[in-house]
């Protein structure tokens, strides 16, 4: 098969399918703004940690959102600073403990720990309380939530 030339439009053809295969990829990675997603969240136990966020707000970070309902978000949420001020509103799924319209928080930290895509304040978490139910939450520590993108403020890394 020495000398043999592929179809001369055989390179059009390996392009779109690159073009296709890294858009697929970008498109799962990055997810729909508009898409529900299910995660499993948990809550900041020192708050002192919220002072140190990496999109540098500092002790503004508290007063940012509603009252320091903020949020560290996973590499993919948080986009290399890209996330910074993104707001995400998420609810618990144990109806039984938690309030349907639950919570809404501001992205200002990198999360890096593997078992869940966005560690809150413990504000936001006990906001997706019914009421009476908020130390209970609490003591679960991890929650299973469903989550998406939330309104267009984004405030950006400082």
């Amino acid at each position: 098969m020495a000398g043999r030339h592929p179809h001369p439009h055989h390179h059009l053809l390996v392009g779109a399918v690159l073009i296709f295969t890294i858009a697929g990829v970008s498109s799962s990675v990055s997810g729909c703004d508009s898409c529900v997603h299910q995660t499993k969240v948990s809550y900041f136990s020192n708050a002192s940690a919220l002072l140190s966020g990496a999109c540098g707000y500092g002790s503004m970070a508290v007063g940012l959102y509603d009252g320091g309902r903020i949020a560290a978000a996973a590499p993919a949420i948080f986009k290399d600073g890209a996330g910074c001020g993104a707001c995400y509103q998420m609810s618990c799924k144990d109806t039984s403990m938690c309030k349907k319209e639950g919570t809404t928080v501001m992205v200002t930290d990198l999360n890096t720990n593997n078992q869940t895509h966005f560690v809150i304040s413990s504000r936001a978490f006990m906001a997706m309380a019914k009421q009476g139910n908020e130390r209970n939450l609490l003591k679960l520590g991890i929650l299973e939530v469903d989550y998406k993108r939330w309104g267009s403020r984004q405030v950006g890394p400082l």
